[in-house]
């Protein structure tokens, strides 16, 4: 169908949402005409044709959010990795936040070390919304994504939430110069009493309504972190904080400059004495930098060799057709050259 995902996660939450208690058994095609006639928009309309799809259960309604659960899950992946990003540049302006050996705080790095604090525990406050909503603690803006996951998932797999019912609906209103008879066949989900119908929308021939296929999507076991002033990260689970899994072990190595591009981002290549290539994705290379271009090296230091300090981590980047991304790269966090 080609209602927007918004519209399909309204719709679930309110089959997932209707009473069943109810004996009354309606009319379905008066219910049909009614709903017609109260969009304001038909002088008069008629049912031509009413037939029964299908019962929708609590386990075929859950497969409509599929695409919400992937997308949900690969934001909360992408945070994780922001997160471990602001961790490892965090590490890097620590090392530099004092001048040389002495206790005088470098204001500049001072600054910094502050902003990536600040980020980090706003990425960890959204990271740790998802949990949150996914245990019912609707308290942010994806509760809309979590309520009807929670509350399908209350149900038994076979138990019926909505009756799908196809109608030919011949729609009829005034226009400019005369009147316009429309004639469209529409898929209305009614709650399971066939009561109250819950919403619609207009079927072609070659997009009908039907139940996504594949296997369910499942929500990650999301983690919850805490950070604190220092920029100290912990994982909290069961009650109890435990390390971080944020990789800032740092490797030193002796290599020699080979190369520098832009390719919609920087990236510069240097060569161990072992012949092994180490990339490095928009490095800071300090002092060293081409001047006019401060993420490649002067050409001057062409074979040169550093002693390059670096750390894993991730760093936002733009890729053309794609757009921005996260990629694991070597983080430098300090580069001195070998006379």
């Amino acid at each position: 169908m080609k209602n927007s995902k918004s519209t399909l996660i309204a719709i679930i939450f309110l089959l997932s949402s209707c009473g069943a208690n109810s004996d009354a058994q309606s009319e379905v095609s008066k219910l049909i005409h009614d709903r017609e006639m109260s969009t304001g928009v038909n002088n008069s309309v008629e049912v031509l044709e009413v037939e029964f799809i299908q019962n929708l259960t609590a386990k075929d309604s859950l497969k409509f959010l599929n695409p919400t659960i992937k997308g949900t899950n690969d934001r909360y992946n992408k945070l994780i990795k922001t997160l471990n990003a602001s961790a490892t540049y965090l590490q890097k302006s620590k090392s530099k936040l004092y001048y040389g050996t002495s206790t005088r705080v470098n204001p500049y790095y001072k600054k910094e070390c502050d902003r990536y604090i600040r980020d980090m525990k706003k990425t960890v406050n959204l990271i740790n919304d998802f949990d949150e909503n996914l245990q019912g603690d609707y308290s942010s803006e994806s509760r809309h994504i979590f309520m009807p996951y929670n509350n399908l998932k209350k149900k038994k797999d076979d138990e019926v939430v909505a009756k799908i019912y196809r109608a030919k609906v011949r729609r009829m209103k005034r226009v400019r110069g005369g009147v316009e008879n429309i004639v469209e066949t529409s898929v209305y989900i009614f709650n399971p009493t066939e009561s109250k119908i819950t919403s619609s929308m207009t079927e072609t021939e070659n997009d009908k309504f039907s139940i996504p296929q594949g296997e369910q999507e499942m929500f990650f076991s999301f983690q919850k972190f805490s950070v604190n002033d220092e920029g100290n990260i912990k994982k909290i689970q069961d009650g109890e904080d435990e390390k971080s899994e944020v990789n800032t072990d740092e490797t030193k190595v002796i290599a020699s400059y080979q190369s520098g591009e832009f390719i919609g981002y920087c990236f510069v290549r240097f060569e161990n004495d072992s012949g092994e290539i180490i990339s490095f994705i928009n490095p800071n290379l300090g002092e060293y930098a081409n001047p006019d271009n401060n993420c490649l090296m002067k050409d001057s230091f062409l074979g040169e060799k550093f002693e390059i300090t670096f750390v894993k981590g991730d760093v936002e980047i733009y890729i053309e057709d794609v757009g921005d991304d996260i990629v694991e790269t070597r983080i430098i966090t300090k580069i001195e050259l070998i006379n």
